[in-house]
């Protein structure tokens, strides 16, 4: 049905509101000249104000709920208080306009002028702001949520501790914005530009954060739990402490950027390019590292736990004190990798290259290492109990102390390792190759030998 309004000339308004009427809803004022005016506390609800000219006017209070209010000139204007809720302003001008505690929830602002606009405690939930220009406006503590700023440009925008909860930003520009403790989760940022944007201490999680730029942003201690970041790049970034658990990065550039502390349990980093990352003390337990580049990476105290890293290359890099308890490393590149004091207990290492690795004091009780690879591997003061070696590689090895206790060996080669003092009680050595190891003063109590026969 079609809105009936009734014609009124700004003259006969302004005499009736000084008269104290207040109620014009419906009314029709198109192109009416209001300039100065004092029209505090009016309603004008679902009235025809297009092309209005209302610079410099107090509005504040005023009732313009479902007003059209299009191509309009507002500039200068007070509207402290007014409520637009649902209201249409595309088009219109709204420079150094006063909005503070307006409500501008459902209104419609698309291609509008909002430049030095005063917009301090405004409730500008689900509001549409398609390619609006807002750069460099004061927006701390505002409520955005749902809204549209699809294509819009933020640059420079204060955003410190706003409602931006399942905000469309898809395609805005946002770089240089000061986003901290901003509220964003469920946001769609992708294609984004977030360079050099404040995002300290935000909540991204489950924000979809594809294909963002995000050069130079500060994202210390934000929160990206579930965040969508396939393809992203964040390389060089500093996101120690961040909440990455759960997101996808699958594909993402993290080269040279620092997750030290970081929380990337259960994140999917399939492909993921870590080169140079530093991951001292990163939690990565449970996280998919399929196929991902972690060349030069930096791996101290990190948890690797449920880590799935088949057919990963690891060659040359350094794990000291990593947890890899269950981690799947089948097929994997460990050689001449520094694994000191790692836990690998139940890992699978089938099939992994751990040739000339240094696997001094390693844990590696109950992993599976059948056919592995382990000649000229350093495993000294390792702890190899109950783990499964089937099928490996072993020849020439020092396993001069070390504790094989029930541990599986059947076809391993052994040939020329050193067994000096090991403990291989109830080990199973069945078809194993034993020609030129030293197995001087070797426990082998209950041990299987490799013709079948069981020590004693």
């Amino acid at each position: 049905m079609q809105t009936q309004f009734f014609l009124m000339n700004p003259q006969e308004l302004l005499k009736r509101y000084a008269s104290g009427e207040r109620d014009f809803n419906r009314a029709s004022l198109t192109n009416g000249e209001f300039i100065n005016a004092d029209l505090r506390g009016i309603i004008l609800s679902r009235a025809d104000m297009e092309w209005v000219n209302l610079s410099g006017a107090n509005l504040s209070g005023a009732v313009l709920c479902g007003a059209e209010i299009v191509n309009a000139m507002l500039i200068k204007a007070e509207l402290v208080d007014a409520n637009l809720a649902g209201a249409n302003l595309s088009r219109s001008d709204l420079s150094w306009a006063n909005l503070t505690r307006a409500n501008l929830s459902r209104a419609e602002l698309s291609e509008t002028t909002l430049r030095g606009t005063v917009l301090q405690g405004a409730n500008l939930s689900r509001v549409d702001l398609a390619n609006a220009d807002l750069r460099g406006l004061t927006l701390d503590g505002v409520n955005l949520s749902g809204a549209n700023l699809q294509g819009a440009n933020l640059h420079g925008t204060e955003l410190k501790q706003a409602n931006l909860t399942r905000v469309d930003l898809i395609q805005a520009d946002v770089s240089n914005a000061n986003l901290s403790g901003t509220n964003l989760s469920g946001a769609n940022l992708s294609g984004a530009n977030l360079t050099a944007a404040n995002l300290t201490g935000a909540n991204l999680s489950r924000v979809d954060l594809t294909e963002v730029k995000l050069s130079d942003a500060n994202l210390a201690k934000a929160n990206l739990v579930g965040a969508e970041l396939a393809k992203a790049d964040l390389s060089s970034l500093e996101l120690s402490d961040v909440n990455l658990s759960g997101a996808n990065l699958s594909g993402a550039n993290l080269s040279h950027t620092n997750l030290s502390r970081a929380d990337l349990s259960g994140a999917n980093l399939q492909g993921a390019n870590l080169s140079h990352a530093k991951l001292v003390g990163t939690n990565l337990r449970g996280a998919n590292l399929q196929g991902a580049n972690l060349q030069g990476a930096l791996l101290d105290n990190a948890d690797l736990s449920q880590t799935d890293l088949r057919s990963a290359n690891l060659s040359g890099l350094v794990f000291n004190g990593v947890k890899l308890r269950g981690a799947n490393l089948s097929g994997a590149n460990l050689r001449e990798v520094e694994l000191t004091e790692a836990n690998f207990s139940r890992a699978d290492l089938v099939e992994a290259n751990l040739s000339r690795a240094r696997l001094v004091g390693a844990n590696l009780s109950r992993a599976t290492l059948s056919e592995a690879n382990l000649s000229r591997a350093t495993l000294s003061g390792a702890t190899l109990s109950r783990a499964t070696f089937s099928g490996g590689l072993l020849g020439t090895v020092d396993l001069s102390g070390v504790n094989l206790s029930g541990a599986d060996l059947g076809d391993a080669n052994l040939s020329g390792s050193n067994l000096s003092r090991a403990d291989l009680t109830r080990a199973n050595l069945t078809a194993a190759d034993m020609s030129g190891a030293n197995l001087s003063e070797v426990d082998l109590r209950g041990t299987i030998m490799p013709d079948g026969r069981r020590r004693a």
